[in-house]
C-alpha cells in the first residue's frame, strides 16, 4: 500500500480528488482523509508531498462535519500521521462545524496518546474552551473526564 500513492502521484493522479466511493465510510473523502484514517504515515507524506491539501475542511467532506486530517489521524490515534501533517503545514487549531479542535477529537475518542502528544509537544492549553456562538462549552479536560 506503501508505494501505491507514490505510483499513481507519479502519473499525474490528483492528490486531492475526492473518493466518490459507495457511501461506506470512505466516501467523499481526500485521500489524505483516508490516510490520517487508516494511520498510513507513509502514504501520508507521500500525498503531502504530492501536493494534497493539509487542512482542507470543505464542507463538501465527511458530511458537513468539516473535519481535516488532523482531526480524523487525532481520533484515531495516530500520532505519526499527526506529526507527518504538522511537518506539511497543518494546524492542530482548525476547527470542525461543532468548533472542535483535533484536542478535543483526542479526548473524545479515549486516544491520551495524542492528548499528551498535542499537550506536551505542541503547547496546547488543556483548559480551552470549545466556543459556539459565544458560548463557552466543554474543555479538553472535561471532555476526558467525561469518557
Amino acid at each position: 500500500w506503501v508505494t501505491y500513492p507514490f505510483s499513481v502521484l507519479a502519473k499525474g493522479a490528483d492528490p486531492n480528488k475526492l473518493n466518490t466511493g459507495d457511501g461506506k465510510w470512505q466516501s467523499q473523502l481526500t485521500p489524505l482523509h483516508v490516510a490520517a484514517l487508516e494511520g498510513k504515515a507513509e502514504a501520508a507524506e507521500a500525498l503531502c508531498k504530492g501536493g494534497a491539501i493539509v487542512n482542507w475542511n470543505d464542507s463538501s467532506i465527511i458530511s458537513t462535519f468539516r473535519e481535516t486530517a488532523m482531526h480524523l489521524a487525532a481520533a484515531k490515534g495516530h500520532i505519526d500521521v499527526c506529526r507527518v501533517l504538522l511537518a506539511h503545514g497543518a494546524s492542530e487549531n482548525d476547527i470542525d462545524m461543532s468548533h472542535k479542535n483535533p484536542i478535543h477529537y483526542g479526548c473524545t475518542y479515549g486516544q491520551l496518546e495524542v492528548v499528551r502528544f498535542f499537550i506536551e509537544e505542541r503547547g496546547m492549553p488543556v483548559d480551552a474552551p470549545i466556543s459556539y456562538s459565544g458560548y463557552k462549552m466543554d474543555t479538553s479536560l472535561s471532555l476526558s473526564l467525561s469518557l
